[in-house]
This record gives C-alpha cells, sequence and structure tokens, in this order.
C-alpha cells in the first residue's frame, strides 16, 4: 500500500464515477431512485436492481461473458452429440429387428402405428432420462459454484440461484432432443414392408438413400467451407466457423459412412481373412455385409472423436493464428511488460525508446460505449505502419469506426475518465488485429487520466535499454507479448475442450 497526501491523491484521481446509496430497512428502493433521478438531471445515471451489473469490473464482465461463450458452446455440442448417439442407438435398433417390424406390418400395422411405437419408445427413454438429468442438475448446481470460480468461468462472489423453469426447460430439451435423434430411426422402421419378415439374410443392399447422399455431401460440404473460411475469419467469428465446421464435418462423415464403411472396415480387416479359422472371416464378413449395422455402431465414437479432435485442433490453430496476427501488426525490436506491477509507470518509458502504449478508458458512440483505448508516443506510425495520431485527433479501428458510424476525416465526440468531453477528429482506420479500439496522442490521455500505467512499451532499437528490474519491468519478444494478451482465453477453451 503506498500513502500520498491528498493533492498528490487529488491530482492522481480521475474523479467521482460512482456514488452508492445504503437504504434504511423499509425505505422504498422506488423513491429514492426516483428523488436521485430528480437531483442528478442529465449529469448522471441512476442504477437499480439488476442494472448495477454496469458497475461490476470489466474483468468480471469479460470472465463472464467468456465463461458464457464457452459454456454455451458445450451445450449446443453435448445436444449435437446426443443427437447423434440417440440416432445410431435407435438405428442399430431398428436394423436389428426388421424382422419383427415385418412381422407387425404382415398382422396389418400401418407405417403410422411402426412410426408411432418408435417414438414412442424414444419419448418414454427421453422422460426418463431427461428428467433424472433435471434432478441431477438441481442438486448438482450449488455444488459447482466453486467448480464455476476456480476454472475461471465466473468471478469471485458468483452464486448459483435455481430458477423452476431451468430443469423444466431443460427436461423439455432432453425429450426433443430424444424425438429429434430418433426421427430418422422411426421413418425408416416404418418403410419396412411386410415380406421382410421372410427374409434371412443380412446383406444390405441399398444401404445409402438419396436424400442420405444429398444431406451427406451438403453438410461435409459446410463444414470444409467453415473450416477454410477459419482462415481468414476474425477473433469473433472464428469461434462459429469452427464449431460450424466440427458440427458439419462430423455430421457428414457420419451419414456417409455407409459409403465408407466398407473399404475402410475391408482394409483394416484384411489381415483377419488370412488368419486361420472361421471366427475372423466371419466377424469380418458380418461387419462387411450389415452396413448399416456397423454404421450404426460406429457412429457414437467416430462422433466423439471427431468432435475431440476437430475442437482441440481448431483451438491450437486458432491460438496460433491469433498471435502471428497480431506480432505481424507490430514492427519492433522487442515488448517491454510489466513485472510484478499492475503497468509500467512513467520512470520506464523515459527510459525505453520506442512506442509506449498508455491504457484508459474512453466513452463515446452509439449509447456512450466504453472503449479501450491507448495513449501512443509520436513512434506509433512506424510501429504500427499508421498514421499517427495529433492533438485533437484519434485513430480507431474497423469495428469501432462501423458500429458508430466514425469515417476518417469526420468528428468523434468522446468522454474521458476525468468526466470531461472531447471532440476529435478521425484521421485512420486500423484493421481490427490491434489491440486496442482507439489510439488517442499520449498528452491527451495523461491529462484527462493521470494514474493511468502503460500496459507494453514497443522498443524501436536495436541496442537493450538499461536495466529495468528495479522499476517492475522486463522485456520480452513480441510474439511472447501477443501471445500473453489471449493466455487467459484459451486457457478457459482448453480446460473446456479437456
Amino acid at each position: 500500500m503506498c500513502l500520498v497526501v491528498d493533492r498528490l491523491a487529488a491530482e492522481l484521481a480521475g474523479g467521482v464515477r460512482t456514488i452508492g446509496l445504503v437504504l434504511e430497512p423499509g425505505t422504498d428502493p422506488a423513491r429514492v431512485a426516483a428523488a436521485a433521478r430528480n437531483a442528478v438531471g442529465a449529469d448522471g445515471t441512476v442504477l437499480t436492481g439488476a442494472s448495477r451489473d454496469a458497475l461490476a469490473a470489466k474483468q468480471d464482465e469479460m470472465t463472464r461473458w467468456i465463461g458464457g461463450q464457452v459454456l454455451t458452446a458445450m451445450a449446443l455440442l453435448s445436444a449435437f452429440v446426443t443427437v447423434f448417439n440417440v440416432s445410431s442407438t435407435f438405428a442399430f435398433a431398428v436394423a436389428q429387428r426388421r424382422r419383427e417390424f415385418g412381422l407387425l406390418r404382415t398382422i396389418g400395422a400401418t407405417p403410422r402405428q411402426v412410426r408411432r411405437l418408435v417414438y414412442g419408445e424414444a419419448l418414454a427413454v427421453g422422460v426418463v432420462g431427461a428428467g433424472a438429468g433435471a434432478v441431477a442438475g438441481v442438486v448438482m448446481a450449488p455444488a459447482m459454484t466453486g467448480a464455476l470460480i476456480d476454472a475461471g468461468f465466473q468471478p469471485a462472489g458468483f452464486e448459483v440461484a435455481i430458477r423452476w423453469w431451468v430443469p423444466a426447460a431443460a427436461w423439455a430439451l432432453g425429450v426433443a432432443v430424444a424425438l429429434a435423434g430418433a426421427g430418422a430411426a422411426a421413418r425408416r422402421a416404418s418403410r419396412v414392408k411386410p415380406l421382410e419378415a421372410m427374409r434371412e439374410a443380412a446383406v444390405d443392399n441399398r444401404p445409402m438413400t438419396r436424400r442420405r447422399w444429398v444431406t451427406g455431401l451438403t453438410a461435409t460440404g459446410l463444414g470444409a467451407a467453415c473450416s477454410a473460411g477459419t482462415a481468414v475469419a476474425g477473433a469473433d467469428a472464428m469461434v462459429l466457423l469452427v464449431l460450424g465446421a466440427a458440427m458439419g464435418l462430423t455430421a457428414g462423415l457420419t451419414l456417409l459412412l455407409p459409403v465408407l464403411t466398407r473399404p475402410v472396415i475391408g482394409a483394416l480387416t484384411r489381415p483377419l481373412a488370412r488368419r486361420p479359422g472361421a471366427t475372423a472371416v466371419l466377424v469380418r464378413e458380418n461387419m462387411l455385409t450389415s452396413v448399416r449395422r456397423t454404421s450404426a455402431t460406429i457412429a457414437p465414437v467416430l462422433a466423439t472423436v471427431a468432435f475431440a479432435v476437430l475442437i482441440t485442433s481448431a483451438v491450437q490453430t486458432t491460438q496460433s493464428a491469433g498471435t502471428t496476427r497480431q506480432a505481424a501488426a507490430v514492427r519492433a525490436e522487442a515488448a517491454v511488460v510489466p513485472r510484478g506491477t499492475p503497468g509500467l509507470s512513467d520512470a520506464v518509458v523515459d527510459r525505453v525508446e520506442g512506442t509506449a502504449l498508455l491504457s484508459t478508458t474512453v466513452y463515446g458512440g452509439e449509447g456512450g460505449a466504453a472503449l479501450s483505448a491507448a495513449g501512443v508516443t509520436p513512434g506509433f506510425d512506424w510501429t504500427y505502419r499508421a498514421r499517427a495520431p495529433r492533438s485533437d485527433t484519434v485513430v480507431v479501428t474497423a469495428a469501432v469506426a462501423a458500429a458508430h458510424g466514425w469515417r476518417e476525416g469526420r468528428s468523434a465526440t468522446l468522454t474521458f475518465e476525468d468526466g470531461r468531453t472531447r471532440h476529435l477528429r478521425v484521421t485512420a482506420v486500423l484493421d481490427d488485429s490491434r489491440p486496442y479500439q482507439m489510439f488517442l496522442p499520449r498528452e491527451v490521455v495523461r491529462a484527462h487520466d493521470p494514474s493511468a500505467l502503460a500496459d507494453v512499451i514497443y522498443r524501436s532499437t536495436a541496442a537493450p535499454p538499461p536495466p529495468l528490474s528495479g522499476l517492475g519491468a522486463q522485456q520480452v519478444p513480441v510474439a511472447v507479448h501477443a501471445a500473453s494478451d489471449d493466455a487467459e482465453e484459451d486457457r478457459l477453451v482448453w480446460r473446456c475442450s479437456a
């Protein structure tokens, strides 16, 4: 802890941003909020109830966002894999009970009745399984609070609140997933002809229908397109493309399994045919002749392995691509970063010749959005190969410019940490590979945020800087610093995929 005199504290303070009102027992919050709004007028905003989440720390907001994205992706993948597993299980059951359905058709059962029979079995399994899962979720949810916080999916102080509609929705979703998974098998069972009861051979004469061909090839093509799109996509679109590639390729290959089964199984089991005895030959020929049954058995394993391989490899590829893109956007000999301190002081900036990024937050554009900004030194134009901001100017990224209607040569109204507002002219629009959403002259940031610290200094000279260990700083390669920016997000995604 560092103690300073009142005068220095006033110089470093960015102003009063929030005033908390503690109510006495029995006080009507609505009346107090109305009185506060009358007192504040247009100079501030009164937040009550759930809207107070806007005051949460930026790091907590980012943690919730990342955790929400990862958990949502896990839920989608779980539902997708469950549909595949249920579909494969019922496809196997229908293939095994083909003669049974033929007998039902022989004694007068209609296709609709056979289809209803399969759906009824799926409904019974879904109701019991989804109910057990919903109850287990309610019981285990409070115990998961600590695990979510320890894993970094939620900030400290997070508590689980049970809502009655959540387990009800989970139960309904589980039943819907079970019915969706059994849909294809139910339709196949309803198409069994009465004469199927007379069949003894287990050979599948037509394992692939025209609809399955079209659907399988379309899903594989979409998955391949999503996979190719990850090479040029931004960070936000990358997650959706990875999920699309995993789902599309897995679904496509699973649907095309009957075509791939015979050549692949034939090649893998060829040594069995050369072994003495009939057992090995019977196993091999049984898999080759009962293509649908073999495909239904392989599908759950294929889906599990495919998702694991695709997701983990995509995470690794995305991490490497993001690091390379960020490092390539910067031209510098090395990066000087904090070591055991929240940021770099002006004393460090004065010792290192290069471009310092003085981190701050500004508010502007649609809805007074909070935007990450950096005050930069004159070496910015050389480091980032872009026009440097001068006095009363600002440089913004393409995403921010598009979101708030800012264009080169236009004026942007920004509010700084001390509450003062300035009109700055946009002099350049950069691509979204930059670590901040906008760049300002360093003297402008320092004037409005006296306590701001630099996040990094990109050294532009070949000669190493003087020793920095006593100033809470260290020098690292640019690529290492670029990788550290996404280290926490990568850790959460890897924990999810593991």
